[in-house]
């Protein structure tokens, strides 16, 4: 175990000592199974990591404490795929229920229970592919007992319960600036200038590895990490998952694939016998407009236009501008 390396991580993120002694203790019991079948952490793969976890589900000990200690394990060593790998298992906590929260508030409990009884949700840290018929469950039980604007606006809430707290410096930018527009063009220029730190550091930004042909791509397109308005619309694209991998990538099943975000779906792409309604990526646009709510300080509407479940190489969303707001698009723009 690079045991040092782990603690002074965990150290410049200022964890209890507490917690430092029972993330090293996981580590060591997942490096002990490692020794026991003769794999070194170079030897690792997504696959085997799954395993471990699968034997952790098994016996009931897959707690979230223990999947994080694992997950910053690798991020503090530098094993990056199997970082992201954490990623994808951690990313979908919470969704299901923070949607089952606002079916209720848009229908009713009496509603909201009979879409999410016996959804047979799988335990914590199972497989992405073991997820994917919960997901199109939920899509059917909600197409078939609500209306498209109520499943739509259910699923395009803040379901990764993302802190509002996240956006108030750029709520106070946009009021300073008064213009979208400008808003927009200098949130990209930021965006720009984090993810080429992240690149020069060599450190993974989210789930994403950074390079300098990521940075060319998004600086390319103010869509990405940013908007563009056209009329009434602030249209968004969304940055692959995989970006580095995706720029290079040439079959465009598997280009799809590194494009999406979400554990709970994603898989279908890659079947050849399941497929996702792509109306689930309402999840994806409430998490890219949520900025949007926090600055414009309501509830905004938001359309699905791009979808990788649907066979487009990317995800793109159009939200609607609050009227009160239109006076402040730039009288020079188009």
């Amino acid at each position: 175990m690079n045991k040092e390396q782990y603690i002074n991580y965990l150290k410049s993120r200022n964890f209890t000592d507490d917690l430092i002694n029972n993330s090293i203790k996981d580590v060591l019991v997942f490096e002990s199974v490692l020794n026991r079948e003769n794999l070194s952490l170079n030897d690792l793969t997504n696959n085997n990591v799954q395993k471990y976890i699968d034997h952790l589900i098994e016996n009931r000990m897959n707690s979230l404490s223990t999947l994080i200690a694992l997950g910053r394990y690798f991020y503090a060593i530098g094993l990056d795929e199997l970082y992201i790998y954490f990623t994808s298992l951690l990313g979908g906590i919470g969704v299901y229920d923070n949607i089952k929260k606002r079916v209720k508030e848009l229908a009713g409990e009496e509603v909201s229970t009979s879409i999410f009884t016996d959804l047979n949700i799988p335990p914590l840290g199972s497989s992405p592919v073991k997820y994917l018929p919960v997901t199109e469950e939920l899509m059917k039980r909600m197409k078939s007992n609500l209306s498209t604007r109520i499943y739509q606006k259910a699923l395009a809430g803040n379901n990764h319960e993302i802190l509002a707290e996240s956006f108030y410096e750029y709520k106070e930018i946009f009021k300073k600036s008064g213009n979208i527009d400008e808003f927009l063009k200098n949130h990209h220029g930021r965006s720009i200038k984090t993810l080429t730190q992240y690149c020069q550091e060599g450190k993974i930004w989210f789930e994403q590895k950074i390079t300098p042909e990521v940075i060319e791509f998004v600086s390319n397109n103010q869509e990405i990490l940013s908007g563009v308005r056209k009329g009434n619309y602030i249209y968004v694209s969304k940055i692959p998952y995989q970006p580095a991998q995706y720029l290079y990538e040439t079959n465009e099943k598997n280009k799809r694939y590194l494009a999406c975000h979400c554990p709970l779906a994603r898989e279908s792409i890659m079947s050849d016998s399941k497929s996702m309604d792509y109306e689930w990526c309402y999840c994806s646009a409430g998490f890219e407009k949520f900025m949007f709510d926090i600055i414009f300080e309501e509830d905004t509407e938001v359309e699905v236009l791009e979808s990788v479940l649907r066979g487009d190489l990317r995800c793109r969303f159009a939200i609607k501008i609050p009227g009160r707001y239109l006076t402040l698009i730039s009288s020079k723009a188009v």
